[in-house]
């Protein structure tokens, strides 16, 4: 007869509980990500493509979001993030980003929110995932001294 203490992870079967909660819990936390859509704020003819593409906001373009309440400044970037698909547009004066996705034959105008007034920092994410380590590096530590068995444990 085992008179030793059983620990609840000392049972494989709930190791895998455990393991499996974890992936159940990624899984949910991408597919949340992944429904996560900004709001479309109008859709034009997909015309403006070819000179999105060379960095030029064409005039008509712009007096669209003025017709659609949302006007522009003259200190306007157009960056391409996927060629021929979709464009970030930079309001730098009024800090504003809008999105443009070509959609078959129309273009789709996305307004591109920061969630957090820290993520315009430079390298936050770096910083982020640095913290984060340090920070589960410390949680190892303490999680060590309630898990820790003693020394001869396995001996037994």
């Amino acid at each position: 007869m085992n008179t030793e203490k059983q620990y609840w992870l000392d049972d494989p079967g709930n190791v895998n509980k455990v393991i499996y909660a974890v992936y159940v819990l990624c899984a949910l936390l991408i597919g949340l990500d992944l429904l996560r859509n900004e709001p479309l704020l109008f859709s034009i003819s997909g015309h403006y493509s070819s000179k999105l593409d060379r960095g030029i906001l064409p005039e008509t373009l712009q007096q669209e979001f003025e017709d659609h309440e949302h006007s522009l400044s003259n200190h306007v970037v157009v960056s391409m993030q996927d060629e021929n698909r979709i464009w970030l547009i930079t309001d730098e004066a009024h800090q504003e980003k809008y999105k443009i996705q070509l959609d078959a034959d129309h273009l789709d105008i996305y307004h591109q929110h920061n969630h957090f007034f820290f993520e315009e920092w430079f390298g936050i994410y770096g910083w982020f995932g640095f913290t984060a380590c340090v920070g589960l590096v410390l949680a190892a530590k303490m999680m060590r001294k309630i898990l820790q068995r003693e020394e001869d444990y396995y001996d037994r």
